[in-house]
């Protein structure tokens, strides 16, 4: 049993239901989760800035998510190559 895939992580966690069979479709998954950050952002008083603006999001985003009381919580989501291999045990 081979598998290659890209999953997400935020920092060295894996985001459930986060595989994607190309890398292609990882990148335009990791915009729509900064979109989606964006918008519940809005609705639960924190903003959400990109702690990388002048760089194009393509296997990284970082972002700070600030609420209203000032403080802020920094946040890095990453795309990985998992690549899992049988072992052939003799």
């Amino acid at each position: 049993m081979n598998q290659d895939y890209y999953q997400i992580y935020e920092g060295i966690y894996p985001l459930k239901d986060k595989c994607y069979p190309d890398i292609r479709t990882a990148r335009v998954r990791l915009k729509e989760l900064y979109s989606i950050l964006q918008d519940h952002g809005s609705t639960l008083g924190y903003t959400v800035e990109n702690r990388i603006p002048m760089i194009p999001i393509r296997n990284t985003l970082g972002v700070r998510l600030t609420y209203a009381d000032g403080s802020s919580i920094h946040r890095t989501y990453t795309i990985r190559h998992v690549q899992l291999r049988a072992i052939q045990v003799i």
